[in-house]
């Protein structure tokens, strides 16, 4: 196997972490924008179980999208390791 199939294998993995993340960032984005809608209208159209629950998603999306920052890092370090050592050369 060449270690540019490798270096593609993570490269695809790479792409979909970060689309995965990219998920993660517009609905922690639209739980925001619900939160600031429900503050500003002083909760008139929302439940109390709703508001607890947007709250709590925003900080478990804050968790989640911090987790997917450094797992996509670490995927991307690997990646210019693997080019680092050139796209020619055979790995069993």
């Amino acid at each position: 196997m060449k270690m540019s199939e490798i270096i593609e294998e993570v490269s695809t993995l790479y792409r979909s972490e970060l689309s995965h993340r990219r998920e993660l960032q517009d609905e922690y984005n639209d739980v925001v924008r619900k939160l600031l809608k429900a503050d500003h209208e002083r909760g008139e159209n929302i439940t109390l179980a709703e508001y607890q629950y947007l709250k709590a998603r925003k900080i478990a999306l804050q968790q989640f999208i911090g987790e997917a920052d450094k797992y996509c890092e670490g995927v991307s370090d690997v990646r210019e390791l693997l080019m680092g050592l050139g796209f020619d050369t055979e790995v069993e």
